[in-house]
């Protein structure tokens, strides 16, 4: 863990995989505490961001990670407090899903 003016960064590896050899239709970012509520700025946390990665490919913009996250993955997911959803097949364009292969990991990269 990385404090930084009451921020705190996490890098969890090798996280679970959404799914295995499929295809990713939608996703949305989430905060939760251990008893499952719901965690926000009102009672505590503000999720400042997420990112997904994807270990099995390459990051087309940075192929060798970059500062933060040293690491060789393709980051498919980004997400900060404002949980936005991502929904990869709007208006039935099949072609926009994010393809997971059933051999690659999945890291989570968190700041709080």
């Amino acid at each position: 863990m990385h404090e930084n003016e009451g921020m705190a960064q996490f890098l969890e590896r090798s996280s679970a995989t959404p799914c295995n050899n499929c295809l990713i239709t939608w996703m949305r970012a989430g905060l939760e505490y251990a008893n499952g509520t719901t965690a926000n700025a009102h009672n505590g946390l503000w999720l400042h961001h997420v990112v997904q990665l994807d270990t099995g490919a390459t990051d087309a913009v940075c192929p060798n990670g970059y500062e933060d996250l040293p690491i060789a993955a393709n980051r498919f997911f980004a997400s900060g407090n404002e949980r936005s959803p991502q929904n990869l097949c709007l208006n039935g364009y099949v072609n926009l899903l994010l393809r997971f292969h059933q051999l690659h990991t999945c890291n989570v990269q968190i700041d709080i």
